[in-house]
C-alpha cells in the first residue's frame, strides 16, 4: 500500500513538472543582469543595426533546424535585424557564461550586444514578430518597452 502511494505521488509530481515545463516552452523572458558579450557574437556574424536574433543549437536538437529556418525568414523581413546561429556544443564556454541550458535557446540582442530577452524550446512565430515590432523596431534604445 505504501509503495503504491509513493509511486502515485512521484507520478503526480512528474506530471505537474511536465505540464509546467511545457507551458514554459517558447515564452519570451526579459533578460536580467546578463553581461554584454558583443565581442563574442562578432566571431559568428554581424550584429544588426536594429537587433539580432542569436540561436544556440546542437546537431541532435530536433526542432533547431525548423527554428533556424523560421528565424532566418523573419530576419529577412526586417531590415536591420540579423540572425546568427551558434553551435552550443562547439562553444561550451560561451554557452555556460550565458546560462544556455537547452536548445534551441534564442537570445534577442540589441544593436550594442546587450541581451534584451530570450526564449527556449519550440518558438512561437507570432510572439517573436510581436517582440521584434515592439522592441527592435523602436526608434532608439530609450523608447523600448523593456
Amino acid at each position: 500500500m505504501e509503495n503504491a502511494l509513493v509511486i502515485g505521488l512521484v507520478g503526480l509530481v512528474a506530471l505537474v513538472f511536465g505540464f509546467w515545463h511545457k507551458l514554459q516552452q517558447g515564452l519570451i523572458k526579459s533578460a536580467k543582469n546578463h553581461p554584454n558579450f558583443s565581442s563574442d557574437y562578432a566571431q559568428f556574424g554581424q550584429l544588426g543595426k536594429s537587433g539580432t536574433l542569436v540561436q544556440f543549437s546542437t546537431k541532435y536538437c530536433s526542432i533547431c533546424p525548423g527554428t533556424k529556418e523560421m528565424l532566418s525568414e523573419i530576419s529577412k523581413d526586417y531590415p536591420g535585424v540579423n540572425f546568427i546561429e551558434i553551435d552550443a556544443e562547439a562553444n561550451l564556454d560561451l554557452t555556460k557564461r550565458l546560462s544556455i541550458l537547452t536548445t534551441p535557446t534564442v537570445l534577442f540582442i540589441d544593436e550594442l550586444g546587450e541581451e534584451l530577452a530570450r526564449f527556449s524550446g519550440r518558438p512561437n512565430k507570432l510572439k517573436i514578430i510581436q517582440y521584434i515590432n515592439e522592441h527592435f523596431m523602436a526608434q532608439n534604445t530609450a523608447e523600448r518597452l523593456v
